[in-house]
Order: structure tokens, then C-alpha cells, then sequence
């Protein structure tokens, strides 16, 4: 059924190709939408979105790299590494923005204005958790390592990345 979301919004037409063969080639007829902001403001939107994305995939590689103190928790690790779902999320939805030209689809739109904002507040906010383990391991006694300093920026940069792109979300929200 959720494939089937926007259906409604394509109309089949039908051509002849110059083989003769019948082609069903899908319309668009639904409603456009445009940006909220001129074109130079959401271009400048797609540059910094792809960079705070590459830094936060960057962060999360980083801090999986060298072993910490506190991966050898459960809720830490788990909750570190789910990060990558909503991580991975952000990344396919900016990807798609950073496509999109205006007029926008309503698929477009859903994208921009409803998938956006909730991945970016779980990819800023899981690292949070992981980094309060982090802290919390540290002060119960356990010796600090290059790990954890490396776990510690990481996600402090993917943090920082997933911030960004939910509190710059109003600058490049879609409308009819």
C-alpha cells in the first residue's frame, strides 16, 4: 500500500514509439510545490547539507574504528549503532534534495518537508546517548583511550551534523 502513495497523482499515457510498439509513459497532474526560499539560498542548503552529511558519516566511521570503553556496553554500542539507521535515512532523503529541482513533486515535498526533519533529530540525538555512556563509563573508573577520545569526537561531529540539518529545516521546507 505504500508504494501506492502517490498513484493517484500520475495519469498513463499511452504512445507509439517509432518501432510501433504502445508505450505507457506516467504524467505527472498533481499539485506543484516550490521551495519557501529563492533558488540561491536552497543551492547553498544542498552544499551545506552533503558536507555536514559527509562529516557525520565521517564521525560515525570514525568512532567505529579504534576500540572505546564504552562499546563494551550494551546500551552504548546498541544505541551507537543503530545510529546508523536514521544516519542512513538522512543520507538517501539529502541525496534526494540535493536532486530536486523546482517545481517539486508531492513525493518531493513529503520528502522535504516529513522524512527530513525526523531523521536528522534521531541521527542528532542517538549519538547523544551513546556519548552520555561514553561519560558515564569514564567517570565509573574505566582508564581513558585513544578510542574513546576518537568515539567522543565522532559522535560529537555526528551530533553536530544531525543539528544542523534539523535546525536548518524551515530553510528549505516546500510549499504548494
Amino acid at each position: 500500500m505504500a508504494k501506492k502513495r502517490y498513484v493517484k497523482d500520475y495519469d498513463l499515457e499511452t504512445d507509439v514509439d517509432s518501432k510501433g510498439r504502445i508505450r505507457l509513459t506516467p504524467r505527472y497532474n498533481g499539485e506543484q510545490y516550490f521551495f519557501a526560499h529563492p533558488a540561491d539560498v536552497i543551492a547553498r542548503q544542498k552544499r551545506i547539507r552533503l558536507l555536514a552529511l559527509a562529516a557525520g558519516w565521517a564521525g560515525y566511521l570514525a568512532a567505529l574504528v579504534l576500540p572505546s570503553s564504552a562499546m563494551h556496553v550494551l546500551f552504548v554500542a546498541l544505541t551507537f549503532v543503530i545510529t546508523g539507521v536514521p544516519l542512513f535515512l538522512l543520507f538517501d532523503y539529502t541525496v534526494s534534495f540535493a536532486r530536486m529541482q523546482a517545481p517539486l513533486e508531492r513525493r518531493h515535498a513529503d520528502i522535504v518537508n516529513n522524512k527530513i526533519p525526523p531523521a536528522a533529530l534521531f541521527t542528532a540525538l542517538f549519538p547523544v546517548v551513546a556519548l552520555a555512556g561514553e561519560i558515564w563509563v569514564l567517570a565509573s573508573g574505566s582508564p581513558l583511550q585513544t578510542g574513546d577520545i576518537l568515539f567522543m569526537a565522532g559522535a560529537g561531529v555526528l551530533t553536530a551534523s544531525g543539528t544542523l540539518a534539523f535546525a536548518q529545516h524551515k530553510k528549505i521546507a516546500a510549499r504548494i
